[in-house]
């Protein structure tokens, strides 16, 4: 059983054995319940039914019909169509978040880089003040479920806004920018080490993007912890006619959140988001000059792994939500009961119905990113990437022919993101 089911069920049975005061000063949710939403709400029986079936015509509507759209569009390769209809959406504040994140990475897909940095940085913006969660959102959960919270991210989603912003500032040659963005990304690092230690990619371009901008030290710490915890290998020193190749490759897609349901009784079910157990494997991925592979230094993240384990972080939080969700239907249904049994009944089934749990997730994003650093021969004007990923469902081979810079000094930042559209490669050369 999923650790989150069972946090859940646990916190329910000792709730019931214990008799909770939903207004303790204890209870971390206890602002909800002094609120005069819910302590109208609670008092009357007949408001109490209406709000039930409001509750649950809203929830109907809960997922977004733009959002879903754009990223069909998106997954089949149609980029250009994905972003106009991120472009022109007009979704729930409940789903702000993820109408940004997503707009930002598909522009990020079709090369606007300018835009995405412009959605990122709202996004971030927006994640700092949904860490204050009003008491009216908390009120109208425990009575719900938790769609009916603002989504504020995962910790994983938190970190990959600036991962992705990195990328579009070293796109655009604008290393200051990415190194502001690795000074954020070191933030979270630092406060939630235990779930995000094992993102090398993002590790790895953040020594990049403070290198690149003349922050030597800084890149040095990383580097080195690289090395120390990862075992991945110091760098060589350059010589001064040397030039290299940074590839950054981002392949498949993300597996969305799935609901899981826990029965404690036959009219007492709880839900829970978790992210299903799938076997992926890093992409094959060559860059030849000639009919030679060259030599690379290498980091992967399958970002399902660092989102499960982001997840499952929150699991006491929404176990303990699901707790005072159960307790709040119950007192709701018996106080409904108490003066009509019928209502009661009808009431019950209400609360069960409108129980779901919270799935929404950042689904515009890859299943793996790759971050390949390469030295190239001196006369090389162009070499061949070959990539080869294979998905639960497909798989995709990709030969794609790279010219490069004559300049020998530059360092050339490229990105390819498979499975989409209109993404031709753009050059950075700081």
């Amino acid at each position: 059983m999923h650790p989150v089911a069972i946090g859940s069920g646990i916190a329910f049975i000792t709730m019931k054995s214990s008799n909770l005061n939903l207004t303790s000063q204890d209870n971390p949710y206890s602002a909800a319940f002094d609120s005069p939403v819910l302590t109208r709400i609670l008092k009357s029986p007949i408001k109490q039914l209406i709000v039930l079936i409001f509750i649950l015509v809203l929830q109907g509507c809960a997922t977004s019909g733009e959002l879903t759209t754009a990223r069909v569009q998106f997954k089949q390769g149609s980029t250009g169509a994905a972003l106009q209809t991120l472009s022109t959406a007009d979704v729930s504040r409940r789903d702000r978040l993820l109408l940004l994140l997503d707009r930002a990475l598909v522009a990020q897909a079709a090369e606007d880089y300018a835009q995405s940095i412009i959605a990122f940085e709202e996004a971030y913006q927006l994640v700092d003040q949904l860490d204050y969660i009003s008491a009216r959102d908390q009120s109208i959960s425990l009575i719900s479920s938790d769609w009916a919270i603002r989504y504020s991210g995962e910790l994983s989603e938190r970190l990959w806004i600036h991962t992705f912003q990195m990328i579009n500032y070293l796109m655009l040659d604008q290393p200051a920018g990415a190194a502001v963005e690795a000074r954020r990304a070191v933030e979270l690092y630092e406060t939630h080490d235990d779930v995000l230690d094992n993102d090398l990619f993002t590790r790895y371009l953040m020594a990049l993007s403070f290198e690149a901008a003349g922050q030597y030290d800084s890149a040095q710490v990383e580097y080195r912890k690289l090395a120390e915890k990862f075992g991945i290998p110091p760098l060589k020193n350059k010589t001064p006619d040397s030039k290299e190749l940074i590839l950054l490759v981002a392949t498949g897609f993300i597996e969305p959140k799935l609901p899981g349901d826990l029965y404690l009784s036959i009219d007492a079910r709880v839900s829970f988001p978790y992210y299903p157990d799938i076997r992926e494997h890093a992409p094959d991925i060559s860059i030849m000059a000639g009919p030679n592979a060259l030599p690379t230094t290498r980091v992967d993240t399958q970002l399902l792994s660092i989102a499960r384990s982001a997840l499952e972080k929150r699991g006491k939080a929404i176990a303990a939500r699901q707790a005072l969700r159960l307790a709040v239907k119950y007192q709701v249904a018996d106080n409904i009961e108490e003066q009509d049994p019928l209502a009661g009944a009808v009431a019950k089934l209400f609360l069960l119905a409108i129980e779901r749990a919270d799935t929404r997730s950042w689904e515009t994003l890859p299943a793996y990113l790759s971050l390949l650093r390469v030295e190239l021969p001196t006369d090389a004007t162009s070499v061949n990437v070959q990539i080869h990923s294979a998905g639960p469902t497909s798989s995709v081979y990709r030969n794609h022919e790279l010219q490069l810079d004559t300049d020998q000094t530059k360092r050339h930042f490229r990105m390819i993101r498979l499975g989409v559209s209109n993404n031709v490669e753009q050059v950075a050369s700081p």
